[in-house]
């Protein structure tokens, strides 16, 4: 049984199947979820959905993507500060947050500084957003040494950055991009990570992994197999292997299942 380390259950893509998908990936041999929330108005969703299903955990930040759609920076932080405070039980990470070189702007720099420092006072690993942002992300984790460690979720950068992240404490997250015959470079990426370095992910509802692109109109948790069965193919391991270390590495970075 996997985990599912990085998706977003409450994204309007499953909204009429929401139920069906999370029965279907539950099937697929997947076991948990960590769903993030992305912007203040979904953290009401997520919570509530975490109401009817106890295999999901939950994270909650403020994405570099959505700037636009934050009522005022500081008002928002507040409001994270607010929640985080008094936490839910299901409440594990503070994300999803970072930075993304497309969109690159102070204001994102600050906007994920603030959350880092929030993750730092109350004690939560960090899922986080690092679009071509490797090097630079490192380094402000590093003036964040009161960090407890998360993920850097879809990893796309080198073998020596993503043994960076891991020896700083972070999981490497690793999604439906691997699957791609042209990912040679995140390929030698998964056949280099140590064992205790990584987790499996869908990113559901994006990142479909490459056989079905162009048959399936979103991603699902349930293909989090299609993953997994490429990542133990590349490290030579079983499937059984796979899920066992990989769900070690969820449990021991985020403190929960």
């Amino acid at each position: 049984m996997f985990i599912d380390a990085h998706c977003h259950l409450t994204a309007f893509a499953f909204a009429e199947r929401r139920a069906q998908i999370i029965d279907a990936a539950r099937a697929a041999g997947v076991s948990a979820f960590i769903s993030a929330a992305t912007d203040r108005g979904s953290w009401r969703w997520l919570l509530a959905l975490r109401e009817h299903h106890s295999d999901i955990a939950v994270s909650f930040g403020l994405h570099p993507w959505f700037e636009h759609r934050l009522e005022g920076v500081d008002h928002d932080l507040d409001a994270l500060e607010t929640l985080l405070s008094d936490p839910p039980p299901s409440l594990i990470a503070v994300g999803e947050c970072g930075v993304d070189q497309r969109f690159e702007s102070d204001a994102q720099w600050q906007l994920f500084d603030a959350q880092l420092g929030l993750a730092e006072q109350y004690g939560l690993p960090v899922v986080m957003h690092c679009v071509r942002l490797n090097d630079q992300v490192a380094k402000l984790l590093r003036a964040h040494p009161r960090l407890v460690g998360g993920l850097i979720h879809g990893f796309s950068g080198s073998t020596v950055q993503a043994q960076r992240f891991v020896d700083q404490g972070y999981l490497v997250g690793i999604g439906g991009a691997v699957t791609f015959d042209r990912a040679q470079k995140l390929q030698r990426v998964v056949k280099a990570l140590p064992e205790h370095g990584f987790v499996l992910e869908t990113d559901a509802p994006d990142m479909l992994p490459a056989s079905l692109r162009g048959e399936a109109e979103y991603n699902e948790p349930a293909n989090l197999r299609i993953v997994a069965q490429q990542v133990a193919a590349l490290r030579n391991v079983s499937l059984a292997q796979l899920a066992d270390s990989t769900t070690t590495n969820v449990r021991r970075v985020f403190g929960h299942w």
